[in-house]
């Protein structure tokens, strides 16, 4: 009968938020004192599926399993497993849409959704596929701010 709620310390998880977006805002200070025009780009990721998956290199499966091997060992329920994920990661992704409402030369690029379940090579990284549809976002919006780079 848990839910997502019951999972996730929102109290520390916002804490963490704001410690992030303070972080976020001083690259943007940085950036303003030496470089104003310069222009910041940010992505929230996309909605990652806690499958146990790990890297590969070649034949070796290297590390793996972050995010599925932490909620098993803490006995969440797989069945809300993916909605702490996605709650987690709208919030990061509603956090960098207001940093880009309010900031100067900050442009978010919004990824979440993008991908869908084959576009995963494991836990947190994209396919080449995956890769190239994130990428496809990023060029776009670097050419609406960029028009000139359009060949």
């Amino acid at each position: 009968g848990a839910t997502w709620e019951d999972c996730l310390n929102m109290t520390r998880f916002n804490r963490r938020l704001l410690e992030i977006e303070n972080a976020y805002r001083d690259l943007a200070d940085l950036r303003d004192d030496y470089q104003p025009g310069a222009w910041i780009f940010t992505h929230s990721y996309d909605y990652a599926t806690p499958t146990g998956k790990g890297v590969r290199i070649l034949w070796i499966e290297a590390a793996g399993g972050w995010i599925k091997a932490i909620m098993d060992a803490r006995k969440i329920p797989s069945v809300i497993q993916q909605q702490i994920v996605d709650q987690m990661l709208s919030r990061f992704d509603d956090m960098l849409i207001k940093l880009s409402q309010t900031l100067p030369n900050w442009r978010h690029v919004r990824t979440q959704g993008t991908l869908n379940d084959t576009d995963w090579a494991n836990e947190l990284h994209p396919t080449t596929a995956g890769f190239k549809k994130i990428a496809g976002k990023f060029q776009e919006n670097l050419l609406q701010v960029f028009p000139k780079l359009r060949g």
